[in-house]
């Protein structure tokens, strides 16, 4: 997987990264099929993972706004804290998932990939980066 560097922790940015390819390696070994994982800043910004059909910082950028617009709604209908998103197109999935205050995690699928258990994967995916990644100061 291609990355970028991760803001250092006390245990160094490096091994931070491979915690967090480790956790993207796991989603992908739970749902086959998979086309691309990424995770991002909410402000767009790839951190790491890999996509296919765009470029990183596209794709970072794209679900940095579903992110945002997802956060939007959500606010506006009074129906809790924005949690995820799905764009279904005639050929699959673009589905991204909050990662607590600090970015999204952002999956391509194909439409036989059963969505259902993407979001059982993907959610506590978000769950463990989101205790796994610290937040920007």
């Amino acid at each position: 997987m291609e990355s970028v560097a991760i803001a250092p922790t006390a245990t160094g940015a490096h091994s931070l990264e491979e915690a967090v390819s480790r956790e993207l390696s796991t989603l992908r070994m739970s749902v086959p099929g998979l086309l691309s994982v990424l995770v991002a800043t909410s402000d767009g910004l790839p951190l790491v993972g890999d996509c296919r059909g765009t470029d990183r910082q596209t794709a970072a950028a794209m679900a940095a706004a579903a992110l945002g617009l997802g956060g939007e709604i959500a606010g506006r209908i009074r129906q809790g804290d924005y949690c995820e998103t799905v764009t279904r197109s005639s050929d699959g999935y673009f589905v991204t998932y909050r990662i607590g205050e600090i970015g999204v995690l952002a999956v391509v699928a194909p439409t036989g990939v059963s969505l259902a258990m993407l979001h059982h994967e993907a959610r506590t995916t978000a769950a463990r980066l989101a205790r796994l990644i610290p937040p920007a100061d």
